[in-house]
């Protein structure tokens, strides 16, 4: 479970943290925001933290938020599955990195609302490979304490 909450839900969280009180209104989360009926508390909020976007650099608002995705959606594969084999491991790699590349030409085509950008492709593989790099150090010890 620790794994979990660490590789899993707290980058989503973090990411969508971001998202939502620092980036552009114009993003399909306000539009959730909306249908919820938070955006009242949502702009205070934003209202409120406004300064502290000026001390951000900007690859934290723009970039970090898809690498933690990513680190996300990668360490869903590798914690539920182990990644015991190279074909699970391929997998693990290929599908978030590519449903990455997928978002960003479906930004680019319109089909998607975003700004299609190269810097979100690089965002996406390193959220993809850091986390394939830390939980396979990671797995290795925890599964080795497991199994004492």
């Amino acid at each position: 479970m620790r794994l979990i909450i660490l590789h899993i839900i707290f980058p989503i969280f973090i990411g969508v943290v971001l998202y939502l009180f620092f980036s552009s209104t114009n993003l399909i989360f306000y539009k959730w925001v909306q249908i919820a009926h938070f955006e009242n508390i949502l702009f205070s909020i934003r209202e409120s933290t406004s300064k502290s976007i000026e001390l951000l650099p900007k690859w934290v608002m723009n970039f970090l938020p898809d690498a933690l995705w990513s680190y996300s959606f990668t360490s869903s594969f590798v914690v539920c599955w182990k990644c015991d084999n190279n074909y699970k491991v391929i997998i693990s790699f290929f599908l978030p990195f590519f449903s990455g590349i997928i978002i960003e030409i479906m930004q680019f085509k319109k089909i998607f609302p975003g700004t299609a950008d190269y810097y979100d492709i690089i965002a996406y593989l390193s959220g993809t490979i850091l986390s394939l790099i830390i939980l396979q150090n990671v797995k290795t010890n925890y599964y080795e304490k497991e199994s004492d």
